[in-house]
């Protein structure tokens, strides 16, 4: 199977514009993302931390 990786990112940001500007769930996210990844935010920001 071939996954059209700009599909995926573009879903991605829309998943989490819409987290950070209507409040959606972090879970509309997470779908795009592999169950093992970890992300680091910088701790300056509201959500910062890993």
């Amino acid at each position: 199977m071939t996954v059209d990786v700009m599909t995926t990112l573009r879903a991605f940001y829309a998943a989490e514009a819409a987290c950070l500007t209507e409040g959606a769930e972090f879970e509309q996210m997470a779908a795009h993302l592999a169950s093992d990844v970890v992300m680091h935010q910088a701790s300056s920001l509201p959500y910062g931390g890993e």
